[in-house]
């Protein structure tokens, strides 16, 4: 049984802006190469370009990301990209933070600043995990403190 599960999804604010600038960009190109009348091997480049951006706006709109606490374990899953489960016998402090996504860790998914790594989606709050070990952890929630009692009473 969980004692703590949450499912986040990237911003809809920014993803669908985003994801519509991909997918217009890679329209423009596609048209602007079909229209050239440039060699078949561009027109693939370019539907290729088209695909990873496809893709990629997918991810954006799509993709979600699940914390959960069960047990001693706090576990980080984004399907294909993170399967990251941290044993909470290993924790040394736990705390939440609160931090600009942009200025202090470069954005929003998987980063890696500030002595540590940030798995978050979406705002400007975390638990961070000093581990026994000397690394960082921060886990982006829109419960953070919840997260961080769950987190505790594993510890305990």
């Amino acid at each position: 049984m969980s004692s703590f599960i949450e499912t986040q999804h990237f911003s809809p604010s920014l993803s669908v802006p985003i994801a519509v600038a991909l997918l217009g960009s890679g329209v423009f190109v596609v048209v602007r190469v079909v229209t050239a009348g440039m060699p078949s091997y561009k027109l693939l480049v370019a539907l290729l370009l088209m695909a990873v951006l496809v893709a990629f706006a997918a991810l954006l709109v799509f993709y979600p990301m699940t914390t959960r606490v069960d047990g001693e374990m706090l576990s980080v899953r984004m399907p294909a990209l993170i399967n990251r489960t941290i044993d909470l016998r290993n924790v040394a402090e736990a705390d939440v933070e609160e931090f600009s996504p942009l200025g202090d860790y470069g954005g929003w998914g998987v980063r890696f600043a500030r002595g540590g790594v940030l798995y978050n989606l979406r705002g400007d709050r975390a638990v961070t995990l000093r581990l026994k070990s000397g690394e960082k952890v921060s886990v982006g929630s829109q419960a953070p403190h919840e997260l961080l009692r769950a987190i505790e009473a594993a510890r305990s």
